[in-house]
């Protein structure tokens, strides 16, 4: 598995920390992987464009 390391502002870490908080996810990483999941899965139906 590769690792990636961002920077990004101070409110969208306590977004993220919120969401972990929530139970539905386990860490920052299970959150980002999400995200980037549920994006590929909106873009996939225009590859053919």
């Amino acid at each position: 598995m590769a690792t990636l390391n961002i920077s990004i502002p101070n409110e969208m870490r306590h977004w993220i920390d919120q969401q972990i908080k929530s139970g539905q996810f386990a860490n920052a990483s299970d959150y980002i992987r999400d995200l980037i999941r549920h994006n590929q899965s909106e873009k996939k139906p225009y590859e053919w464009l």
